[in-house]
Order: structure tokens, then sequence, then C-alpha cells
């Protein structure tokens, strides 16, 4: 998946599935960027690359909502002005990756599903929201990530799931 997304190793299992006749992705690359893409049943697959890394001109922005049990959702914004907004259902998979620039991202997972963010550099910044028995992981690497306080970094859990973050600064 775009070489592991540009070297940041991407994860969550590294997501694939695509049987369904070679599922094609919804695909943006370079400039202004934004999409707005909901996917509903079970089973179901969402990708969406934007890629400014060449270049851009602060474009970026995705919001994806991926419903169904089994479904799997991801944003890849690699460069540029960045912004992404993820909701998977129940059961469902969810992952953000944001290879440098702007970043900043909501990341909200369903009860029995799981999720993760990957930030590699620049502005960076998350929310997450989490439902019971679910698995979210936070890995951010370098620039200026999210404070840890009241106003900086904010993980919200309605029961009980598994949480993970890791900070890397450079």
């Amino acid at each position: 998946m775009i070489d592991n997304a540009l070297g940041g190793t991407l994860s969550v299992g590294d997501l694939y599935r695509m049987e369904q006749e070679t599922a094609p992705s919804a695909l943006q690359t370079g400039q202004g960027n934004t999409a707005t893409l909901t996917i509903e049943g079970d089973g179901g697959q969402l990708f969406l690359l934007q890629d400014n890394s060449a270049g851009g001109t602060l474009g970026n922005s995705a919001q994806l909502s991926a419903f169904g049990a089994d479904s799997l959702g991801a944003v890849l914004q690699l460069g540029d002005g960045n912004d992404a907004s993820l909701t998977v259902g129940g059961g469902a998979t969810g992952l953000i990756v944001q290879n440098g620039s702007g970043n900043a991202n909501s990341l909200t997972v369903g009860s029995g599903g799981s999720g993760e963010i990957v930030q590699n550099g620049n502005g960076n910044t998350f929310s997450t929201s989490v439902a019971a028995n679910t698995a979210v992981t936070i890995t951010q690497n370098g620039n200026n990530l999210s404070p840890v306080g009241v106003t900086g970094m904010q993980v919200f859990s309605t029961a009980p799931g598994t949480v993970s973050i890791t900070q890397t600064g450079f």
C-alpha cells in the first residue's frame, strides 16, 4: 500500500482484502483534494489515497465512514494540508495514515472494531473516540505532535477497550 505509506510502515495488519473483481480504490492524486465517502453493508471496503507528496497547494481533507460488520476503511494522505475524519462501525476496521504536512484527524471506532492512526511528521494532532471492546493504536513520529493535557491530546472511551499511544519527537 503505496510502499507502506512511504516508509512510515502503514499497519492495522496492512488492511488488505480487495477480492471483489480487483476492487479499485478511490484515488485522488495531487492538488486541491477533498472527499466525503460512505460505505454500508457487511464486508464493505473503502480506501482513499490523497497524494500531494510531490508538492501541493494545501489540498487533502477527507471524511469517510465504513459501516457494517467486517468492513474496512482507510485514508492515506501523503503530504500537504491533510485533515482526515474516519468513522467505522461495530466490528469494522479503520486506518488513517498521514505522511507529512499539516495533519490533524479524527477516528471513531464502533463496538468490537479496531482502528489505527499513523502520523509521520509535521503539524500532527488527533482525536479518537472508541466504544466497548475496541482496539485503537495511535503512532506519531515527530514535529508538533499533540501536547498531553486537558486542551491537548484527548482520548474518549465509553467502555473497556485497548488504546495504545506512541509519540516519538524529532
